[in-house]
């Protein structure tokens, strides 16, 4: 799969609320609070046909625990239409709000099959200004070389970080059932 990313600024002003922090690991901080995904959606990136679109619950969307996930800990669940995987190319947009300014935003995801990573996307966004909502548009292309949706039903996670740079921000796993 290729990638490429549409930055599409639609900033409106968002409430004030404090950020903090809690440990990850030994070094690593996770930004808790005043960064949030509102809502995505995918769309055949031909057609602009929506195949897909969800509101996410903030709290439930990223790992709040304090500590590095156990797998299928607060994992969360979406169901796709199998025929997203027969489209040449797919666009994917991310609704966020941040209350702090974001230097460089980036966001890495590693699709997984049955545990094994068998693809990583890359994504930078770039500053975010605080106090903001934004649009994130990335368009992803198929190679052609698509799997059985029943054999990648329920058995695919995609672990999605986003980082300030190398900072962690967030992290969350969905697992992708193909109906």
């Amino acid at each position: 799969m290729t990638t490429t990313t549409t930055v599409l600024p639609t900033t409106t002003a968002s409430p004030t609320s404090s950020m903090s922090t809690a440990q990850v690991g030994k070094d690593e901080k996770v930004r808790r609070d005043g960064f949030r995904i509102n809502s995505m959606n995918m769309k055949d990136a031909k057609n602009g046909e929506i195949l897909w679109e969800s509101k996410f619950e903030s709290e439930r969307w990223f790992n709040r625990n304090g500590n590095q996930k156990e797998p299928e800990q607060d994992e969360l669940t979406a169901h796709l239409p199998k025929d997203i995987l027969q489209r040449q190319s797919i666009t994917r947009q991310i609704h966020f709000s941040s209350n702090e300014e974001i230097k460089c935003l980036k966001l890495v995801q590693d699709v997984k099959l049955n545990g094994m990573t068998i693809e990583q996307w890359k994504f930078d966004f770039g500053f975010v200004v605080p106090h903001s909502t934004n649009a994130w548009e990335q368009t992803i292309a198929s190679n052609g070389k698509t799997m059985d949706p029943t054999l990648l039903s329920g058995n695919v996670v995609f672990d999605t970080s986003f980082f300030d740079g190398d900072e962690l921000i967030a992290n969350t796993s969905m697992r992708i059932y193909y109906d």
